[in-house]
């Protein structure tokens, strides 16, 4: 109903929401996102969000207000084990601590009310192509293919950013390969570099 009111006026007000759910959309990336994933030589994005965070990130309305994304490994999350690099500057260091679970609440929060306006949006995309006219058919078609369909892609990339700080395992194929230092500490002669595997099972098995 909005914009049938607005009229010829409603074209710039759905041009200012398309920006304002785009700065959401790059803000929860700085915030929580994995910056190091933009990398040309990573595959932690899809090429869909790839593509949809770097378009954003080179507007200038966007990146007045907040320093451009760049894959640089110095910008880590801190963390009691080893760095997995799953936090940008932006976010404030209570929220994204270790003892506030990494900021898994606020990870929830974030990604959970940017998909609630992304299916919002789906469901108002016949009306908007109705009162907006031909003449926006192509702005309204960008929006949805280029940034709505890669919200899901974006909550998905922020949950397993979550995991990995959660439950670290970075350390596990290390040990196991140490397996001198495994035996010292568990008292056992029993070797995990065999190059053939025996008939009889570990007793705990």
């Amino acid at each position: 109903w909005l914009t049938r009111c607005l009229g010829s006026g409603a074209s710039m007000i759905f041009a200012a929401i398309c920006q304002l759910f785009e700065a959401y959309f790059l803000a929860i990336f700085q915030t929580f996102g994995k910056k190091e994933a933009l990398a040309s030589d990573s595959y932690d994005l899809t090429p869909r969000l790839q593509q949809t965070l770097r378009r954003l990130s080179e507007r200038s309305q966007f990146t007045s207000a907040s320093s451009p994304i760049s894959p640089s490994p110095s910008s880590g999350m801190p963390s009691a084990g080893p760095s997995n690099g799953s936090q940008s500057s932006g976010a404030p260091g209570s929220v994204i601590s270790s003892g506030n679970l990494y900021g898994l609440k606020e990870r929830c929060v974030a990604a959970q009310s940017l998909h609630t306006v992304a299916e919002e949006a789906l469901k108002a995309r016949p009306v908007l192509e109705m009162y907006l006219g031909p003449g926006s058919l192509k702005d309204i078609d960008q929006f949805y293919s280029r940034t709505v369909d890669a919200v899901e892609d974006l909550r998905e990339h922020i949950y397993k950013a979550a995991a990995r700080l959660l439950l670290n395992l970075q350390w596990l194929p290390d040990e196991i390969g140490d397996s001198e230092k495994i035996d010292f500490q568990i008292g056992s002669s029993k070797k995990y570099d065999r190059k053939e595997v025996g008939m009889q099972h570990n007793p705990w098995v």
